[in-house]
């Protein structure tokens, strides 16, 4: 589980054992049902997620109710609702489990 992190971060700079230990400390791991949202428009966006295992999708729900599908994460992606997130709103996107996910 760890090496796939590691090797996420080391394609862009060389970590030491203890580097990557200080990393790693800031990660915390979730699991996931499939069907469960990790995001939900109008709530908070506290982190971004790291894919482990699993599969997952961003979409938003226009005024219509039509469903948009903006991305799809699988095993060593990264997802989040990067203007929730980054501006510290609430979401304008869901995240959903289409698989049981585990995530850092």
């Amino acid at each position: 589980m760890k090496d796939i992190l590691r090797h996420q971060i080391e394609k862009i700079v060389p970590l030491t054992d203890d580097e990557f230990q200080l990393v790693l400390s800031h990660f915390l791991v979730g699991n996931y049902k499939k069907h469960q949202y990790i995001v939900q428009q109008g709530n908070p966006v506290p982190y971004v997620h790291f894919v482990i295992k699993g599969l997952l999708k961003s979409f938003y729900i226009d005024k219509s109710g039509k469903n948009h599908i903006l991305q799809f994460a699988m095993k060593d992606w990264w997802i989040t609702d990067n203007q929730g997130f980054y501006t510290e709103q609430n979401a304008t996107l869901n995240i959903d489990c289409l698989e049981d996910t585990q995530t850092y």
